[in-house]
């Protein structure tokens, strides 16, 4: 009797740790799954990227079309003046890098 409560005793942990590395080898597993994309730059990572991404567009937009960088309309955020409450010298910056090198780097 005392050997088979220690053989249960014994048996029940080993089955424990693998229930437990097999969950967390699963989560790992599926997290490089999906987000193996974004550490590939095959996906576009939202939020902030994005946003950042559109102000410089329209920063080179603006450059292109002769307005002024710090002054023109967005279309973003419902009409709100970005450029007037935002730091707009790193998208005007990565805009005229662009357009000086004839659009070699991309705004990505």
């Amino acid at each position: 009797m005392v050997n088979s409560l220690k053989n249960k005793l014994i048996a029940q942990p080993r089955t424990e740790i693998f229930v437990v590395f097999g969950a967390l080898l699963s989560s790992i597993g599926f997290n490089l799954w999906h987000l193996f994309p974004e550490t590939t730059g095959g996906a576009m990572t939202g939020g902030d990227s994005l946003f950042h991404l559109l102000l410089t567009e329209s920063a080179v937009e603006a450059v292109t079309n002769g307005r002024d960088v710090t002054d023109h309309w967005q279309t973003l955020s419902l009409g709100f003046p970005v450029f007037h409450h935002y730091q707009h010298l790193p998208h005007i910056a990565l805009a005229v890098l662009h357009l000086v090198t004839f659009e070699a780097f991309s705004l990505l």
